[in-house]
């Protein structure tokens, strides 16, 4: 099973489609996912910044609850940061002049050998190292 990191701008589009683009490409995702195609994990951040989307979507807190409910119940590894991946992004961050944020998706993946998809490709695609292949969300097949 390939081991892929999602970021944010993935998950974000299961939860909150309106306006939002290549939310097909976001379920194909979220099918291989369920169907064991792929095998997913993400930073603990994930959920953090999904949290604050909602937030700032005004979302209820009864859809709020049933967004986290069915993001914890897919079989995604949420990878605490822990000191290895910290310093990891810090690195991948200052040498790409990027967010810690954004590093923390490539850290995880170049730490698990694993494919990045996002559709924050503005952010990640600043990433230089070979160690990460980057797949935007919209050549998700």
């Amino acid at each position: 099973m390939t081991p892929v990191v999602i970021d944010t701008s993935v998950a974000v589009k299961w939860i909150i489609a309106e306006n939002e683009r290549y939310v097909d490409q976001a379920d194909n995702v979220r099918s291989h996912i369920k169907d064991n195609v792929i095998r997913c994990y993400a930073p603990q951040l994930l959920l953090y910044e999904i949290g604050n989307v909602m937030i700032s979507k005004q979302c209820t807190t009864s859809y709020m609850m049933r967004a986290l409910k069915m993001l914890h119940s897919l079989p995604i590894t949420f990878a605490p940061c822990d000191f290895k991946l910290a310093i990891s992004s810090m690195k991948i961050s200052k040498e790409n002049y990027m967010t810690f944020y954004d590093a923390s998706f490539i850290a995880l993946a170049k730490s698990l050998k694993a494919n990045l998809v996002t559709d924050n490709i503005k952010h990640h695609g600043k990433y230089r190292g070979k160690e990460v292949k980057i797949i935007a969300l919209k050549d998700y097949r």
